[in-house]
């Protein structure tokens, strides 16, 4: 709806109209509105409005400012995303988890005893609780004494917000089976609480698919079992779909499953995988014969590279800045991986030494020779920090979750303005539900990381300024104090 129309038409005859449309488009991936100028001109209305700016000129440049941007493009997101959906939406997904998918992890992985799921476009939460309680009410003993791990993402704060709250209303309750409402809500009139056993189950965090790198590291995105990504590609043009898809594909382990929404399945998209019907489903597949998959494809300019092919580990953008703003490097695009023969790995190692090498042995996937090479610099000089927080990314890579946690707090004990490793820390925190300790780590990361030069790198696995430190844990904080 159109709240403000003379607005609206002045904005769009307005001759900076299209460089907005174009950043926000870009930025946050949301093709959607490609041909949709009068909605998606309202809505930036409405912002400009709330803001009381000018006009068009004085939002792109807000949008565009290091300070005070991403907290501005967040709340345009909350208005140009929908929240809406349910619990077990598409019930006949949830039968092919319940009856082949989840059988068929646990038979594969019943050595190591991980499963590990990501929710990608969570919206409101409702899809990662049903898999919480999918797993709970069908296979509780077979589980019991398993590390299950699952990550939510979104790109709207308010929606992750809501969804660690765990609270919902008759609209999202809709089919839901009695007995499932008895056993995990707490009813009050039209209000259903979620038992905190399943609200707790669930690690919720802000990640930006169409700008935000994955697999990561960092951000605990990689070597899925399984992927949910439903009614979400829909949003985004074919390139950066294809992008998405090749992602998704390295962030799997070999035979990992993924399900994508109803009206996204695409052969030619999702070329990489096996695809099968289950339930009246479709599902995609890694298969364990293909080599650990490069996205060749950018969906944004490229700035800082996210990390291809972890998949096997475990079992073997934007425009520039306003020209008044400081130069601060963006959360990275989806960044086209160049061939070891284009890039040889030494090329990494000249602009970040041993790091920078290890860093490149962890983007093409081989994360235990980048420990072993971690390893073998320890060996040489225990007392460095740095060392011991790249060995932690990739001990929690390869699935050595004590080791990682180990060599965290080694890195901390040896250096307590190291922002990066309070920030994992926090990240730590927040998996186990102490959400007070995580937000302490949070504020103690950005207390440091704004004491450092923007361009200071705070992390050399996976390269990180001080200023993008900044921004991502801010991301994550707002997600943390709700609870």
């Amino acid at each position: 709806m159109i709240t403000h129309p003379a607005k609206s038409i002045s904005a769009l005859a307005d001759p900076m109209w299209q460089d907005l449309k174009a950043f926000v488009l870009e930025r946050s991936g949301l093709e959607y509105y490609a041909d949709r100028d009068q909605e998606l001109a309202a809505k930036i209305n409405d912002r400009i409005i709330s803001e009381g700016l000018s006009g068009v000129e004085a939002y792109l440049a807000t949008l565009q400012c290091a300070a005070h941007g991403d907290l501005e493009f967040d709340q345009l997101v909350q208005e140009l995303t929908v929240g809406e959906t349910y619990f077990f939406r598409h019930q006949e997904v949830f039968e092919a988890l319940r009856q082949t998918v989840i059988p068929e992890i646990m038979n594969r992985n019943h050595v190591r005893r991980t499963l590990r799921i990501w929710s990608a476009g969570c919206s409101i939460g409702a899809e990662p609780y049903s898999i919480a309680i999918l797993l709970d009410r069908h296979f509780q003993d077979e589980l019991r004494d398993w590390d299950v791990t699952i990550i939510a993402t979104d790109i709207n704060r308010r929606c992750l917000v809501n969804a660690r709250r765990g609270v919902f209303h008759d609209w999202a309750m809709r089919g839901v089976e009695p007995s499932v409402i008895r056993d995990y809500f707490d009813i009050d009139g039209s209000r259903y609480e979620l038992t905190p056993m399943i609200r707790d189950r669930v690690q919720f965090q802000y990640h930006n698919l169409a700008h935000d790198p994955f697999p990561s590291l960092l951000s605990g995105l990689h070597t899925f079992d399984l992927i949910l990504c439903r009614n979400v590609t829909i949003y985004f043009n074919q390139a950066l779909v294809h992008c998405c898809a090749a992602n998704f594909h390295a962030s799997l382990v070999p035979d990992g499953w993924m399900v994508t929404g109803p009206a996204e399945p695409n052969d030619d998209t999702y070329r990489q995988f096996r695809s099968t019907t289950l339930s009246g489903a479709v599902f995609y597949q890694r298969s364990n014969t293909i080599k650990p998959s490069i996205p060749m494809c950018s969906a944004n300019p490229p700035v800082r590279p996210g990390l291809a092919g972890l998949a096997g580990t475990r079992d073997s953008a934007h425009r520039g800045r306003a020209d008044t703003a400081p130069s601060i490097r963006k959360r990275p695009g989806l960044e086209p991986m160049v061939p070891r023969d284009v890039a040889p790995a030494r090329t990494m190692e000249a602009r970040f030494g041993i790091h920078g090498r290890a860093d490149d042995l962890a983007r093409r996937g081989d994360l235990r020779t980048a420990l072993e090479l971690v390893q073998r610099q320890l060996d040489k000089d225990r007392l460095n920090a740095a060392h011991h927080l790249s060995a932690s990314l990739l001990y929690s890579g390869i699935g050595e979750e004590a080791a990682a946690e180990h060599s965290l707090r080694r890195a901390i004990y040896l250096d307590r303005k190291n922002a990066a490793a309070h920030y994992l820390l926090g990240l730590r925190q927040q998996a186990i539900g102490d959400m007070r300790a995580a937000v302490r780590c949070y504020h103690t990361a950005i207390g440091i990381a704004i004491g450092l030069a923007p361009e200071k790198l705070v992390l050399e696995i996976e390269p990180m300024t001080a200023a993008e430190l900044i921004g991502l844990v801010e991301k994550q904080l707002e997600v943390a104090q709700c609870s």
